[in-house]
């Protein structure tokens, strides 16, 4: 009885554990989305577009300065229980980081120094190149940190760190900060960039502490022997150049690249048009996420389980898979019947009077949205099968396809072009990297078109959780 009580306390607390982190995540998607409700509220209109503009950008730039770090990061540290080997990698894995993070953040402060009234549609001064910058090298470290935490069984520092918009902990810092700061006087963007800024900062730091503490525990005195117990000898790591270019880089240009495939239309948008063009692409954008968001959750909690049951029980793992992506359906599709159907009634009630023109921008690039959800975790298991590659190639021309049929369609059609091509391009990825998914791994993920195939399917979801349970007990 002893033993199994013993048992049950670290299968809790790793359910815990678990909770938690997909708490944050969840929270972090949530505070995200909503912040634009929140921003156009405490900005003008053109301000908000060029805060949307610099958010945009320089999260490009957060992507490739982290370069799959933070994946490598997660990867060691699950390799091994030794406290002296985890504090080893720590400390590589954060001193690789500071070149990579600061050239990029420079970079970044360049270009908005340089191509500020392409950008932004004014000079930018600089004290808000420097908040640039800040903001650039905060949001990257905090993402590091959070996944380094997540890794180090830390769920509460995790969830409140990582993401790389700051995470959840950043996010609220600076959304209340701004409503503060609106009670004088509507905030212009240089202000909004410099509060995400010093939130950023706040919640690097916060992470960063408790990573020192970690790293100086006692405990941490381990002896060489302890190492070679592990089975793990500092000689025995794989070089850092390898493990870039091998795992980091797939994974690096996989996010990198959809991210591009997703996003490009603000860049677009940016350069071509003015401020306010910006900002009522980001509302429209913004709302589509917000429909979008019930697969990222999904995909949150279905990601852990892909690995392991795409060996071993591929038949279960399409039954998650698309039971998973058909509750997401349910509820996206509830969420884009209010957006196409009565566009002007929310953009008026959500955010005013000057952002009902963005109605059509919405209708447009809700196709888009609908069918990465629709599709299911089908990127999420290429990544997770090995098949890395794959979605970078498909990114890749998808990418092309963003950018030059954005820029083709600004000069022929206006904003609304650039929104059908953006929409036309998530369809295309989607449905290849769906297709793809399906021929190599013979798993589907879309959701079920039958409603008795899907009742079916929630049914054996639970028995499956279930029995999963009972296996943590027993």
């Amino acid at each position: 009885m002893g033993a199994v009580q013993a048992n049950r306390k670290p299968r809790a607390g790793l359910r815990a554990h678990s909770l938690a982190v997909l708490a944050g995540r969840v929270s972090n998607m949530l505070l995200t989305a909503a912040s634009v409700f929140v921003l156009t509220r405490v900005m003008g209109q053109s301000e908000f577009g060029s805060f949307a503009a610099v958010f945009a950008i320089t999260q490009a730039s957060v992507l490739a300065a982290v370069f799959g770090l933070d994946q490598i990061v997660i990867r060691e540290l699950s390799k091994t229980n030794c406290p002296i080997v985890k504090r080893s990698i720590v400390y590589r894995y954060l001193a690789a980081a500071v070149i990579p993070i600061s050239v990029f953040a420079v970079a970044t402060g360049m270009v908005f120094y340089h191509f500020g009234d392409v950008l932004v549609g004014q000079s930018v001064s600089l004290i808000a190149v420097f908040a640039i910058v800040l903001s650039t090298v905060v949001r990257a470290l905090t993402q590091l940190i959070g996944e380094i935490c997540r890794a180090l069984d830390d769920p509460i520092v995790a969830s409140l760190c990582s993401g790389l918009g700051g995470g959840p902990l950043a996010m609220a810092l600076f959304l209340a900060t701004c409503v503060l700061f609106r009670i004088n006087n509507a905030i212009e963007w240089e202000t909004g960039v410099t509060i995400h800024a010093t939130a950023g900062l706040v919640t690097a730091l916060f992470g960063l502490s408790w990573i020192i503490a970690f790293l100086l525990k006692p405990s941490l005195a381990a002896s060489q022997d302890d190492v070679s117990k592990d089975g793990i000898r500092k000689n025995e790591f794989a070089s850092m150049r390898q493990m870039l270019f091998d795992y980091g880089f797939p994974v690096f240009l996989a996010s990198g690249l959809g991210y591009i495939c997703q996003r490009s239309d603000i860049a677009i948008v940016s350069i071509l048009g003015t401020p306010i063009d910006v900002a009522l692409f980001e509302v429209a954008t913004r709302l589509a996420l917000l429909a979008a968001l019930p697969m990222g959750i999904a995909n949150t909690i279905l990601i852990p389980r892909i690995s392991r049951l795409l060996k071993d029980a591929p038949t279960e793992l399409e039954i998650l898979l698309r039971t998973g992506a058909s509750i997401a359906t349910i509820i996206s599709l509830a969420a884009c019947g209010f957006f196409v159907f009565a566009p002007e009634l929310i953009l008026r009630i959500g955010f005013g009077t000057e952002y009902v023109a963005a109605a059509p921008l919405l209708i447009a690039i809700i196709p888009g949205y609908l069918a990465f959800v629709l599709s299911g975790a089908c990127g999420n298991v290429l990544i997770q099968g090995g098949r890395s590659w794959s979605v970078v190639i498909n990114s890749l021309i998808c990418a092309v396809v963003a950018c030059v049929g954005g820029v083709l369609s600004w000069h022929f059609f206006g904003a609304i072009g650039v929104a059908v091509t953006t929409s036309i391009t998530m369809i295309l990825q989607n449905s290849i990297n769906w297709l793809i998914a399906y021929r190599i791994f013979d798993v589907k993920t879309q959701a079920y078109c039958s409603p008795k195939k899907f009742y079916q399917g929630v049914c054996k979801m639970m028995d499956i959780f279930s029995l999963s349970r009972l296996k943590e007990t027993s």
